[in-house]
């Protein structure tokens, strides 16, 4: 029986197997590589440009927060001169969890990045990279003295990284803004003393929001001062 059906396929059942090796299961395995390799770049790609997004928004949000906890210490928010270095020891205890979570998914990096200790802090877009200013408007002043906290932007991205900067509050032009995948671009980034940012308005809800917007409509612009 074993013999008949050899001749029938040209050979021993040992090579009937290696035919059915080749045919079937190399082709397959052919396959089951370039779709894994696919999805690694697929997915490398993804946190390339998507995570920097994410870890920027938490940054802003933990940051506003170290202000906040170095104006409740020492009675009022930080000078413009030196401001980084003034909150750094209470945004670095804020941040220190958030480079913990994430990790490796198929090559691909989804951890969250905090701003680095002593340098510049910015954000990092696929065209380049953009900065995060204080706004001088707020410099110095004590919290009890501030009004409308919810609408008084402390933190806010703007075109280009530098260290310290402290600048009146001014949403750089919506023509420039960073892209963020797919040529789509993202509103700007800014975060207000009390509730939470988003890139597009105010909410005064938990969660803060990374939020896309393509449309050119001129933004309205809330006064800090109030």
């Amino acid at each position: 029986m074993t013999r008949r059906f050899g001749k029938q396929w040209g050979g021993s059942p040992v090579k009937i197997i290696v035919l059915v090796v080749l045919f079937i299961v190399v082709p397959c395995a052919i396959g089951g590589y370039l779709l894994i390799n696919f999805a690694s770049k697929t997915m490398k790609q993804v946190a390339d440009t998507m995570m920097p997004t994410v870890s920027c928004a938490k940054n802003f949000e933990y940051a506003r927060d170290a202000m906040m906890d170095y104006a409740n210490e020492k009675g009022s928010l930080p000078p413009k001169e030196n401001w980084q270095a003034l909150i750094e020891p209470y945004y670095r205890k804020l941040s220190a969890k958030m480079e913990k979570e994430g990790g490796d998914v198929m090559g691909a990096d989804f951890s969250l990045k905090a701003w680095p200790q002593g340098g510049e802090w910015s954000c990092k877009v696929p065209d380049g990279m953009t900065g995060v200013a204080y706004n001088v408007e707020l410099a110095g002043k004590k919290l009890a003295d501030i009004k409308n906290k919810a609408d008084a932007i402390i933190l806010f991205e703007v075109q280009k990284p530098g260290k310290d900067l402290a600048l009146p509050y001014k949403e750089p032009p919506r023509s420039d803004r960073p892209f963020f995948m797919m040529g789509e671009r993202r509103d700007w980034f800014y975060i207000p003393i009390e509730g939470t940012g988003t890139t597009k308005s105010f909410a005064k809800d938990k969660n803060f929001k990374v939020e896309m917007d393509t449309k050119e409509e001129p933004a309205q612009k809330p006064d800090s001062t109030k």
